[in-house]
């Protein structure tokens, strides 16, 4: 187990549109933890967790409109807090020597406090900021602010064996991501939850030397669905193949594809 400290401050001078300053200045205590436990030589348990801090960046804090895109405004938030984050990872191991066999479990999870996201609005009235700036009905404003709820799901299990009648190694794999993002748009909360299955095959040679090619296949299914806008749902699948060849041959000759 470990414990540590964490001091940071941003400080920024704005000259225009108006002069404004900003010092802000975060304190914190990260603690972190590993563990390994071996259930025998060929069997062990790995688990990891750690604390972290994302603190907003300059421009982030500065109350500046850019307005590049008349229709697309974007404003800093001198009131953004911090975000936090807590990480856990776990590891888990085994293998047979005798059958040449693998096999692998991964998980991991993330969940972060204050999470620094964007919030949208979409005028319904033409409007003039502060600093004079006119902007028209329909125009997007977007800052960043503060939520709590975002999450990030993974696992991932493989399992490798050897296929003798060809002098080659098969290994195959599932896996599962979820990512939750919390969002806000006219005053009400968006969540959008992503969900992202993937399976996969890895065909590799182990005849000689002299011999190396290796074929995989993988395809992942993703869904999003949002809570506010289900209009910007989606689902695809995605489907990759890939093969490389290595072949040695004669006195010293080498073809690759």
């Amino acid at each position: 187990g470990g414990i540590s400290y964490q001091y940071a401050r941003l400080q920024s001078e704005q000259e225009f549109p108006q002069k404004a300053n900003i010092n802000r200045q975060f304190n914190n205590v990260l603690p972190s933890l590993m563990m390994r436990y071996s259930f025998s030589k060929t069997r062990n348990l790995r688990m990891f967790y750690r604390s972290s801090v994302d603190a907003p960046s300059v421009s982030q804090l500065q109350n500046v409109v850019d307005n590049s895109d008349p229709l697309f405004l974007s404003i800093g938030n001198p009131n953004l807090g911090q975000s936090m984050s807590n990480f856990l990872v776990s590891r888990y191991s085994s293998t047979n020597p005798d059958k040449s066999t693998t096999f692998f479990l991964l998980a991991n999870v993330r969940n972060q406090m204050d999470y620094i996201t964007n919030a949208t609005f979409i005028l319904n009235q033409d409007s003039v900021f502060a600093n004079g700036i006119e902007v028209n009905r329909g125009t997007q404003v977007s800052a960043p602010i503060n939520l709590d709820g975002y999450w990030n799901v993974r696992t991932l299990a493989t399992y490798g064996f050897p296929l003798s009648f060809i002098k080659s190694n098969l290994n195959s794999s599932l896996g599962f991501t979820y990512i939750r993002t919390p969002g806000f748009i006219n005053d009400q909360e968006n969540v959008s939850n992503s969900y992202n299955y993937t399976g996969g095959l890895v065909l590799g040679s182990n005849i000689s030397e002299n011999v190396d090619f290796t074929l995989s296949y993988t395809v992942d299914y993703t869904q999003v669905q949002n809570s506010l806008q289900p209009q910007l749902n989606d689902d695809y699948i995605s489907q990759t193949f890939r093969g490389k060849v290595n072949l040695i041959f004669g006195k010293g000759f080498v073809f690759r594809s």
